[in-house]
């Protein structure tokens, strides 16, 4: 995806950085000075991934900052610095300098944790980050940049989804009606053979790149339960799943046909099975796309037609630095 001077890895919806004056000489923990602040702002959600519509108390902010005196950047301001919440606010304990200009890098991953490491002339060039397998926790990784900022300059920072969002809705022709036994319920549907580590490097041109990525391996939809079709889409089944950018891969759907009654006995073919190749429209699952799978399953035949977006939320997903 991509780079960035300021660079944001949040989990939730909006930020806004505030800003205040700091001596550039005491930037660093002078209680007496206007520290930066973080400030997570509302931002209505409609994506499974990320809980609520408020950034997440148990979240991480790790900020990177660097210094421009006079318009040539030439030093780490501070690096690898965790911002933790503080009443209503998020702080580092760091101060904005007197004058100069800052390039901003910071990311979020909630219980992730993963190990970044700084590269390139300044620590706000690129950020590696070794992301462990999400499938079970999914956590949403964004990312945005913004650069050239000082202590009374507003930037708003667009943000970006780093993962792919693959998920999942279905219908049949046919109405479930448990008085009858008639209908069909989809019992599972199982994302095989693709991969959810790897490597994730954000550069400051914006984009963000996947490599080292994982072994492959067949992994059930999150939080999906059970659902008896009926002749309209359901609503998406499960969180949906997180991945990195990839090559698509296939499901596997598992469903019962329920046959009507024979007397008090109910005329089931269950754990049916049918596995469906993703790979169209696109080859690949790319990063800040949300790949929804619409599943119609009738008596006679399944068919997956996907629809893909740009994952966003309702509201632009902003930071001001203030």
């Amino acid at each position: 995806m991509k780079n960035f001077k300021t660079f944001f890895c949040c989990l939730a919806g909006t930020l806004a950085l505030a800003s205040c004056s700091k001596d550039r000489n005491d930037a660093y923990s002078n209680p007496s000075l206007s520290s930066i602040e973080i400030i997570p702002l509302t931002c209505p959600v409609t994506k499974a991934p990320i809980i609520g519509t408020v950034f997440p108390e148990r979240s991480m902010i790790v900020a990177a900052y660097y210094y421009s005196p006079g318009g040539n950047y030439d030093e780490t301001f501070f690096s690898n610095v965790v911002f933790s919440k503080n009443g209503t606010t998020w702080t580092g304990d760091k101060y904005w300098p007197l004058t100069g200009e800052l390039d901003f890098l910071a990311y979020s991953c909630p219980s992730l944790n993963p190990n970044a490491s700084y590269t390139g002339t300044k620590v706000t060039d690129e950020v590696t980050l070794a992301i462990s397998d999400n499938s079970s926790v999914q956590e949403d990784i964004l990312f945005a940049y913004a650069e050239r900022t000082n202590k009374i300059s507003s930037v708003s920072m667009n943000f970006k989804h780093a993962q792919a969002m693959i998920s999942f809705k279905a219908k049949s022709n046919l109405n479930y009606n448990a008085e009858t036994n008639t209908g069909i319920t989809i019992t599972n549907i199982t994302l095989n053979g693709a991969k959810y580590s790897g490597t994730c490097v954000m550069k400051n041109d914006g984009n963000c790149d996947w490599s080292l990525l994982g072994s492959q391996a067949d992994k059930p939809v999150p939080g999906f339960s059970p659902v008896n079709l009926t002749s309209s889409y359901s609503a998406q089944l499960g969180t949906g799943i997180l991945v990195p950018e990839q090559d698509c891969t296939s499901i596997t759907i598992t469903y019962t046909l329920h046959n009507g009654k024979q007397g008090n006995s109910n005329l089931d073919n269950a754990g049916l099975v049918h596995t469906v190749n993703l790979s169209s429209p696109d080859t690949s699952w790319v990063q800040g796309k949300n790949y929804c799978y619409q599943i119609n399953i009738t008596q006679t035949g399944i068919s997956v037609s996907p629809s893909v977006t740009d994952w966003v939320t309702v509201n632009p997903d902003t930071v001001n630095i203030s």
